[in-house]
């Protein structure tokens, strides 16, 4: 006869989990593809988990969600600068492009070291570098602004969406396409 054992006793028989979801490598590994831009879905397919999984596991271990914004959060801070680059321009912008040109020889000397007796310049040999300045870019000054500037928020807040063109210091020209639009507008204007 058998000795059955208690059922407290009994341990629980499964698969053993994927992952040591505490493990700093684990984490790290987590924190590397977020700072990539990587969704929560992206994530676990890359690391070989469903979606759903993942989510249980993020909200069971806050190790999980602390790597997730860690990594995002340095992100941020790189999106968040050259966000600023864009808005300020300036930036000095360096166009590379090949042109060929005729040797010197003309292709009358075969034993020419620049064109091997071929009459041109290989494209590789003569780059023309264009410089520029990037210019600045208004909507992204005005995103800055909204989002990092309190006096610019101050000067928006509270006003209707549809009186935007009457706040202080920003001059918007309205277009409308439709004649049912213009007829609207009209009526506006004599009540």
């Amino acid at each position: 006869m058998e000795e059955q054992q208690p059922k407290e006793e009994k341990k629980r028989q499964g698969r053993a989990p994927k992952y040591d979801y505490t493990a700093p490598k684990f984490l790290e590994m987590i924190s590397d593809l977020a700072k990539k831009g990587y969704t929560d879905k992206d994530i676990a397919i890359s690391i070989g988990l469903s979606y759903q999984t993942f989510s249980e596991k993020k909200t069971k271990y806050i190790e999980i969600a602390e790597s997730l914004a860690r990594g995002r959060s340095q992100l941020n801070t790189v999106v968040r600068g050259a966000f600023l680059k864009a808005a300020l321009g300036g930036r000095l912008v360096k166009k590379y492009s090949y042109v060929q040109k005729r040797c010197e020889c003309g292709g009358k000397d075969p034993n020419c070291p620049i064109c091997d007796g071929g009459g041109w310049i290989t494209p590789e040999q003569h780059r023309v570098v264009e410089e520029y300045e990037q210019a600045p870019n208004i909507m992204a000054q005005n995103r800055w602004l909204m989002n990092y500037d309190e006096e610019w928020k101050k000067q928006l807040k509270g006003n209707d969406p549809s009186d935007i063109n009457k706040v202080e210091g920003i001059d918007i020209e309205v277009t409308f396409n439709k004649k049912e639009d213009l007829d609207l507008q009209d009526r506006k204007g004599e009540g």
